[in-house]
């Protein structure tokens, strides 16, 4: 609050480095770890120590300055990416963010939400990745994009392990030549009832699935052909609209 600072220590010629208040309080302490470069505007922190730590940057929300208890919806911390727009008068506009938040300030039940996001084509912030604390220990609920016109692109094969996949869209387009159910089977009769079936609500679901015993595909609705097609065994017409084993209706 008052005086005149007498040194400061461990600058060792380290220019553009924070500089903090010593023990003893007419000294400062020039912290050689974080720096900014003025010509190449970069920030750097940097851990010089020969462990496995890392560097870090902490954001701490603290009610009232006093630890007063957190409120779930609180925002923690946020970075926030500004540049200008082309109008007439440019005009500084938030293009991206990264949001923390609290998702429940429970004692023993603390969870966070963590969001990535974009403005969306009107200036107006939209989250693309959202990280949530789930209902259970170790869960963490992802959603990704924003709005049912939302495109998501992955690159790459994608690994599904879970209990439930749920695909909520009017169409699916696979490229895949055959498609393989009840993966992982040993035998036949474990692959018993697999196949394909027909949501109909109070109905019995159209089906077609492997039966084991006797070995064969079974059908619990009838098997219809459209005109002028014909069921064969090796390739050979058994049985068509006009005909039966070669003979003529």
């Amino acid at each position: 609050t008052g005086g005149s600072i007498t040194a400061l220590n461990n600058h060792s010629g380290n220019e553009n480095s924070l500089v903090t208040i010593a023990s003893t309080t007419t000294q400062l302490d020039a912290e050689a770890l974080l720096s900014f470069d003025s010509s190449n505007k970069t920030l750097t922190i940097e851990d010089t120590q020969n462990n496995a730590s890392s560097s870090a940057l902490r954001f701490l929300k603290n009610r009232n300055n006093n630890g007063s208890a957190g409120q779930d919806g609180d925002d923690i911390g946020a970075i926030m990416f500004y540049s200008y727009n082309d109008a007439g008068t440019p005009e500084a506009i938030e293009y991206a963010r990264i949001d923390a938040e609290i998702s429940d300030a429970s004692d023993g039940a603390e969870g966070g939400k963590l969001s990535l996001q974009v403005a969306s084509h009107d200036g107006e912030m939209q989250s693309g990745i959202v990280l949530t604390d789930g209902s259970a220990e170790d869960e963490i609920d992802i959603t990704i994009g924003s709005g049912v016109g939302s495109v998501t692109t992955i690159a790459g094969d994608l690994v599904v392990n879970g209990g439930t996949t749920t695909i909520s869209t009017t169409q699916l387009t696979v490229e895949d030549d055959l498609i393989t159910v009840s993966k992982g089977n040993d035998t036949l009769a474990n692959a018993d009832s697999s196949g394909i079936e027909i949501e109909c609500t109070g109905a019995t679901n159209p089906s077609l699935t492997y039966q084991d015993t006797p070995a064969g595909w079974e059908s619990n609705v009838n098997l219809n052909l459209d005109s002028g097609k014909s069921y064969k065994i090796n390739d050979t017409v058994v049985l068509s609209s006009t005909q039966v084993l070669g003979q003529t209706l």
